[in-house]
């Protein structure tokens, strides 16, 4: 029994980690593209963007886990899995169209 439970407790830590992984990939890539404006960021080996962008994401999970209780990070959790799920459905759209499956 302590087999599975241990496995229950590393199937729920790896499935939050990789969900704000993956909720801060795409909160780095949104906010590098919601600074398109400026010209600079719109080239994706300009270094200082990339900092800047993930400096930001970074910076804004940490105030939540710093300040915040389970009541805060919880809809950014909840945030960041809609997010992904979205970027999923997008590329699986993309992908059944481009195959020339679509009708």
């Amino acid at each position: 029994m302590s087999y599975w439970y241990h496995f229950a407790i590393m199937f729920e830590a790896l499935f939050i980690l990789t969900t704000i992984d993956a909720g801060t990939r795409i909160a780095r890539f949104s906010s590098g593209v919601r600074g398109a404006d400026l010209q600079a960021f719109e080239r994706t080996d300009w270094m200082p963007g990339a900092f800047l962008a993930t400096f930001l994401v970074v910076s804004a999970w940490g105030y939540f886990i710093w300040t915040g209780n389970i009541g805060s990070i919880w809809p950014m959790f909840g945030t960041a899995n809609q997010l992904l799920a979205g970027v999923a459905l997008a590329i699986a759209s993309a992908a059944i169209i481009n195959a020339g499956k679509a009708r």
